[in-house]
């Protein structure tokens, strides 16, 4: 029966990704040559996405939110010193990092990243855990009290985590509920009143 409703879960989670990978924007990051600048094209872009850029000391220089349709912007890097900076694009799904490098008057992408996010599904007094680990690297999974005392810690590296958290018999407050993995942090906040 346990082997059933994890092959269930793990279909369904599958399933949901596929879905949503389908909705995913087309992004296209373009280096304007003969100025120091970057074109930014959205197509199909869906609701919930953040454009950011930063720099190397992770401040950030542009943020903006998204809804459906298309979406051109230039951005002029005239003004920006040389060095290292990061575009990133960020659905809720999946996270894309574009790395750009600035040198005199030379802009070029030198690297994609595509990070999978977890998900993250409240209903009552529960919250499903979700998250795709493809390189299967150590997540660990915490959930914090608002006192910020730890009350679960578990470490994985299974490449689909799926972990549920029943909150019936908390006691009223808020919760986080936390996903770390080698590079990243993420959470998730449930009040219980």
């Amino acid at each position: 029966m346990k082997t059933i409703l994890k092959f269930t879960t793990v279909i369904a989670f599958l399933f949901t990704i596929t879905v949503s990978t389908a909705a995913e924007p087309k992004i296209d990051l373009i280096t304007d040559n003969g100025a120091k600048g970057l074109i930014l094209t959205l197509q199909e872009t869906t609701e919930n996405l953040t454009i950011r850029m930063k720099d190397a000391n992770e401040y950030i220089l542009y943020n903006e939110k998204f809804s459906s349709g298309l979406f051109r912007k230039k951005f002029d890097l005239e003004n920006l010193d040389n060095g290292i900076y990061y575009l990133i694009s960020d659905n809720g799904i999946h996270k894309y990092t574009y790395t750009i490098e600035i040198s005199k008057n030379n802009v070029e992408v030198i690297n994609k990243h595509k990070k999978e996010m977890p998900f993250f599904k409240k209903k009552d007094r529960k919250v499903l855990v979700h998250f795709l680990n493809l390189n299967e690297s150590q997540v660990n999974l915490k959930v914090y009290d608002d006192s910020s005392r730890l009350l679960f810690s578990e470490i994985m590296e299974e490449m689909i985590i799926e972990k549920s958290f029943n909150f019936n018999n908390a006691f009223q407050g808020s919760y986080t509920v936390v996903i770390e993995d080698d590079t990243e942090v993420f959470s998730e906040e449930l009040t219980i009143d």
